[in-house]
């Protein structure tokens, strides 16, 4: 926002809830700054050659119309000048709010935060300079009780004027509770140009506070002179300096010239190392930026409804720009709670909250980890070309519980490709459930992640989720149970160590159940759906190499009998499925137990050819069936009546 000459600052908001614009020349509107969660310090970085806008915000209005002729007079490398003005700065928490301040306008003073301003003509580059204080409070003056454009000049000429400084910026912050620039905007702000001999440019704002006696709150002071410092850069020392107008069709459009922080884009944030910055406006990306020294670009777009910003985004991450032809990518929850984006090392951080949609389009062969993700967000991941994806939710050091949004996985592009690891190998929770369908996986009843199954593609090779693989629980034990599979996609489960459940009931592609490898598992597998295969007729295969397994196969409830085949390794129902098992060795590891239950309700034929001596067999047969075969009579198997 920009002051003018013995006029009050005003904001935007006031002006529109009036209905006009105050006839004043040359001046823009300011922003209601929005806290979130006040933390930390920027950490310092040093400043690159690079213009990568790596921080995008899309207009949702439409885009700014540079004023023509405004640009190429920004300010090159000045020098940024405090001044703390009330008696508040004295006191121990004015002291140690004024630390925070300095900490924080050097930090971005000596990041890359300012390089966006190259395309106006600055050099993207600013220095800390002197910090000065004033302990006497200021007087009410001025429109509606506020403090006059005067005095913050007049202030500014008695403390800090230096006569042969051609080039400061000075910076005057009040103290919270001293009578506001506007009465009506509490955390407005504001810059005048130069002063009247065209030497400097300055910048005023309030420190704002829940109480007089402090602590300050960080958020809109940061927020702010972010926006007031790029502006009076911008600006530059000839008053003719960068300026846009609104977009028609927006809240916006009667608003008048303003400069790069105002308007839509006056709405917006990000946070640099815990900083909370205010993005401007490019007019070579058409878009609002913040460049934080990552070489890598993330797009974010606004979420409105109608006239109101929702404080919320929507963030694209493209993969294929590092161009190393492999992305390795991990989003996650921050340590305050918002989501973090890990792209090929370079790290990108949200507020809690701030993110309601993630969209991550592969490019490349790519490695994509989720190992927790905010409840507030859904990611979606695609790919923009044939890719070859691999996709882990969870890890191996954390639990699923921790992935509380949903994950949405896809790959239609022809032919690309998605293997898809659920890895819950870390949670110590006791019984656990895991529910596969289709197109779902369910953790304890959540929804968690839904896939898109392996289509045939033009050319006959499959596309989309080719594999889903799932990794069990390291508790005492966990339930999984399958409703369904998707055509083309095979399943696989690895149970964790302790005592697992696995149940089958309906399937269209190969399952694979493996109990634990590295600890012992003793795992019972019922394949079968209220006892009937016929909705399986996809292959099933049970190992456990660790520990034991028994396994039950149920086709009670089939109308239709059958023949039945048994062998040291598998069991196959004719014109169903084929159930393959690895068998218990002299140590007991694998399928020591094999019951098989025939249907109840027609005739059977039992075909028992092999069984393996490590293995007890249960065969459950009706009055009227069959059975026969080199093995029927081995002492392994036991056969029931019903």
């Amino acid at each position: 926002m920009r002051m003018t000459k013995g006029f009050r600052m005003w904001s935007f908001l006031n002006l529109w809830r009036r209905g006009r614009r105050e006839p004043r020349r040359g001046a823009s509107m300011g922003r209601v700054c929005r806290p979130i969660n006040p933390s930390g310090l920027l950490n310092l970085e040093q400043l690159e050659d690079r213009l990568v806008p790596t921080i995008v915000f899309n207009p949702y209005w439409g885009p700014e119309q540079l004023v023509a002729g405004s640009q190429s007079h920004a300010v090159r490398s000045p020098s940024v000048d405090l001044l703390f003005w009330g008696s508040y700065w004295g006191t121990n928490q004015g002291k140690t709010d004024e630390q925070r301040v300095a900490l924080s306008v050097n930090s971005l003073v000596n990041s890359p935060y300012l390089t966006g301003l190259t395309e106006y003509g600055s050099d993207g580059k600013a220095t800390i300079g002197k910090i000065r204080f004033d302990y006497s409070d200021p007087t009410i003056s001025g429109f509606d009780w506020g403090i006059s454009d005067a005095q913050v000049q007049a202030e500014i000429d008695a403390k800090i004027y230096n006569p042969t400084d051609q080039k400061p910026i000075y910076i005057l912050i009040t103290a919270p509770g001293s009578p506001r620039f506007d009465a009506n905007f509490i955390s407005g702000g504001g810059y005048n140009d130069l002063d009247t001999n065209h030497r400097y440019l300055y910048a005023a704002m309030p420190a704002v506070s829940d109480t007089p006696g402090g602590p300050i709150s960080i958020d809109p002071v940061t927020w702010t002179l972010s926006h007031e410092l790029v502006e009076a850069m911008s600006r530059g020392t000839d008053n003719t300096g960068v300026s846009v107008n609104p977009p028609n069709n927006s809240p916006y459009q009667n608003a008048g010239v303003g400069q790069i922080c105002d308007y839509e884009g006056g709405n917006y944030w990000y946070r640099l190392g815990g900083v909370k910055l205010a993005p401007y406006w490019s007019d070579a990306h058409q878009a609002w930026i913040v460049p934080d020294g990552n070489q890598q670009t993330l797009q974010l777009y606004p979420n409105w409804d109608g006239n109101t910003f929702l404080n919320t985004y929507a963030v694209n991450i493209y993969g294929g720009q590092s161009g190393s032809g492999v992305d390795n990518a991990v989003l996650s929850t921050s340590a305050a709670g918002g989501l973090q984006v890990v792209l090929n090392n370079q790290v990108f951080t949200f507020d809690p909250n701030a993110i309601n949609k993630a969209w991550y389009a592969a490019a490349n062969q790519t490695y994509l980890s989720v190992p927790s993700l905010p409840g507030s967000v859904t990611l979606s991941t695609t790919s923009l070309i044939s890719s070859s994806t691999n996709i882990t939710v969870g890890s191996a050091s954390s639990s699923l519980a921790n992935v509380v949004g949903t994950v949405d996985v896809s790959n239609v592009t022809d032919p690309g490709q998605t293997v898809l690891t659920v890895d819950d190998s870390q949670d110590t929770s006791s019984y656990a459930n895991l529910g596969i369908t289709n197109n779902t996986v369910k953790y304890n009843g959540q929804a968690v992640i839904n896939y898109y199954g392996a289509q045939p593609g033009s050319n006959g090779a499959l596309h989309g989720v080719t594999s889903l693989d799932l990794d069990g629980g390291s508790g005492i034990g966990d339930s999984y149970t399958i409703n369904s599979t998707a055509a083309h996609t095979p399943v696989s489960i690895q149970t964790g160590p302790g005592s697992n459940y696995v149940y089958v009931y309906g399937s269209s592609s190969p399952v694979s159940i493996e109990g634990n490898i590295q600890a012992a598992s003793n795992d019972h597998v019922e394949v079968g759906a209220n006892g009937s295969l016929v909705g399986i007729t996809g292959p099933v295969s049970v190992s456990n190499p660790s520990g034991q397994t028994t396994l039950e196969i149920n086709d009670a409830n089939d109308p239709n009998g059958g023949t039945v085949t048994v062998t040291d390794h598998s069991v196959a129902f004719a014109g169903l499925t084929t159930i393959n098992y690895t068998s218990a060795d002299k140590n007991g590891q694998g399928v020591a137990e094999l019951e098989v239950d025939g249907s109840a309700h027609g005739q059977n034929v039992f075909d028992v050819e092999s069984v393996s001596p490590y293995v007890n067999i249960d065969l459950w047969l009706n009055r009227n069936d069959y059975g026969y075969g080199a093995a029927w009579w081995d002492q392994n198997v036991h056969v029931h009546l019903r």
